[in-house]
């Protein structure tokens, strides 16, 4: 586990609610290839800000990695 995401990890403890340290632990756990987590993570930040147009983006490149096509495009 990198300090980037030790730190991350910490700091969402104190601010869970946080939307920037959510996405911020979302591309981390991608470059862990844990894309599921980071799935849940993009959707966590979207249910409470519908207008964060950085984490459609990345939902749609992890929808792209799994063939999913119709909803990557969604």
């Amino acid at each position: 586990m990198s300090k980037r995401v030790e730190l991350l990890e910490q700091m969402l403890k104190e601010n869970p609610s946080d939307l920037f340290l959510n996405y911020a632990y979302a591309l981390e756990q991608i470059k862990e290839g844990k894309t599921d987590e980071a799935e849940t993570l993009f959707k966590k930040v979207l249910t409470h800000d519908e207008s964060y147009l950085a984490a459609y983006y990345q939902l749609g490149k992890i929808y792209e990695k799994k063939e999913n096509m119709s909803e990557a495009i969604t």
